[in-house]
């Protein structure tokens, strides 16, 4: 209808004009100047549609069409002091210095600053209230954008990890990703590994070989005394997070959980090889040549612990 109103009076033009055609003779019954005026006719009224239709567009794209039908047009707003045609900026958190992970944000190492409205990061933060406090789930460079998936709420971690203890020397992890060996009798730090994530449970050792899972569901072999690396394997899709479970090793297999994908593996302890998986995580408790997994207080899941083929329950009951 608005579009109908805006363009009447070119129609009205486009009337006149035939009509002056025809007193001018440029279209008559008899044929002698008919293809003339046909063809001429037809030229002012392409002229004029053409002509309708770039006014139409132009009355849109400077507003004035959303403005008569009651609607407005969203555009940035500038901020105070920005210049019209430059590019909106809002407020985001930054880094303003080197923040190592696993430390507490303070005040003074954090802080505001204006950031292209076209180049943000999703879930940035914009009150700096709420990192401070907060641990640095990632190392953070200078100028870096503050999102909230970087922060982790120390008041939420229900997960604190007893230390391994196994030939006068204590293993342990921390929130900021490093395992650490302490002799058991003096304190002194042995030796210390950077995992990729958080340390919420507590390492495995066995046959000199050390074991830890990371917040990731990532799986590490260590030699324990020296704190070398021999293998690792890292969690490819990361579907989940769901608390951390401690590895366990039966008989040269660590069994563990990888609460990222959702699959409770078996791998070989010397080498690292996937010896089988089954999707299935929570409590798992082996024994009797079994895995039991329990849901609350009630037993779940029971597997073979060899092959990690189910076993069921109602049968197994029965035998």
């Amino acid at each position: 209808m608005l579009y109908l109103i805006l363009t009447l009076p070119i129609f009205i033009v486009l009337l006149s004009s035939i009509v002056i055609i025809i007193r001018l003779k440029l279209y008559r019954p008899d044929g002698k100047y008919g293809r003339k005026g046909i063809f001429f006719s037809i030229m002012v009224g392409v002229l004029l549609i053409s002509t309708c239709g770039a006014v139409s567009y132009l009355l849109s794209d400077l507003g004035i069409v959303s403005s008569l039908a009651g609607r407005s047009t969203p555009r940035p707003t500038p901020l105070a002091g920005q210049q019209p045609g430059q590019i909106p900026v809002i407020e985001v958190i930054v880094a303003l210095q080197a923040i190592e992970r696993g430390s507490v944000f303070v005040q003074g190492s954090i802080g505001p600053r204006s950031w292209p409205a076209n180049n943000v990061p999703p879930d940035i933060i914009a009150d700096e209230t709420e990192t401070i406090g907060k641990v640095a789930r990632h190392h953070m460079v200078p100028g870096q954008v503050i999102v909230r998936d970087m922060l982790i709420d120390v008041g939420q971690l229900r997960f604190f990890p007893a230390p391994a203890v196994a030939d006068g020397i204590a293993y342990f992890g921390r929130i900021d990703g490093i395992l650490y060996a302490l002799d058991s009798k003096t304190g002194q730090e042995l030796w210390r590994f950077q995992v990729e994530q958080q340390v919420f449970s507590t390492p495995a050792v066995a046959e000199g070989n050390l074991y830890v899972v990371d917040g990731d569901g990532n799986l590490y072999a260590l030699e324990a005394k020296t704190g070398q690396e021999l293998w690792r394997i890292m969690s490819v899709n990361k579907k989940y997070k769901l608390e951390p479970a401690s590895p366990i090793v039966v008989d040269g297999v660590v069994y563990f959980a990888n609460r990222s994908d959702g699959y409770f593996y078996a791998v070989n302890a010397q080498t690292g090889q996937e010896i089988w998986r089954y999707n299935q995580v929570g409590t798992a408790i082996i024994a009797d040549g079994r895995v039991y997994f329990m849901l609350g207080d009630k037993l779940s899941t029971m597997l073979d612990l060899k092959t990690g083929q189910a076993i069921d329950l109602q049968t197994d009951a029965e035998n």
